[in-house]
């Protein structure tokens, strides 16, 4: 699993730096944000001239449907209250990569062609990434927290076969999924 994880950090970087050559440029939704605060990098917080902050907002929840390639997600605006943020509202978004499109309150736009497929293909690896991770576990994979045994299971019982291009231990999982 960790190998597995390793792979797709690297792809993901791979996407996210081809994504973000249009950041900034009117190609697509996205752009230079300053995540920070919160360990999940789920907070951005924007501020003016004398670093007084003006907006701050809250990634809630977000969701890849990957039938219908749709990303969506919520956001919270609040404010800052000691050290805890504190949501007042929050608003809807969501991108359908087929049309290239993004929604908010009612409200869509159009952005590239090019940028809604680099999502798409990156929402496509997290996708797979989860899917082997079901398989992973199904098959018994990884050491229980509890203290408990280890499951039994076809991954527990039989050796993986040494990848001999790197000397990682690797299994062949073949996974389909729709796109």
């Amino acid at each position: 699993m960790k190998s597995i994880g390793y792979v797709l950090a690297a792809v993901l970087a791979v996407v996210i730096l081809g994504c973000s050559t249009s950041r900034g440029s009117r190609t697509g939704p996205g752009g230079t944000a300053d995540l920070g605060g919160d360990s999940a990098n789920t907070r951005w917080e924007k501020t003016d001239n004398n670093g007084s902050p003006i907006a701050l907002r809250r990634l809630e929840s977000i969701r890849w449907d990957s039938v219908k390639h749709e990303l969506t997600w919520d956001v919270s605006r609040g404010e800052r209250k000691g050290e805890a943020y504190q949501p007042h509202a929050s608003d809807h978004f969501e991108i359908n990569m087929d049309r290239a499109t993004m929604s908010v309150n009612g409200e869509t736009r159009r952005f590239s062609a090019e940028e809604a497929s680099n999502v798409r293909t990156l929402m496509d690896f997290v996708s797979k990434y989860a899917l082997e991770s079901t398989v992973w576990w199904e098959s018994g994979e990884g050491d229980p927290v509890d203290g408990s045994p280890a499951p039994a299971g076809p991954g527990r019982n039989a050796p993986a076969e040494p990848n001999k291009q790197d000397g990682i231990r690797a299994k062949a999982i073949d996974i389909s999924y729709a796109n």
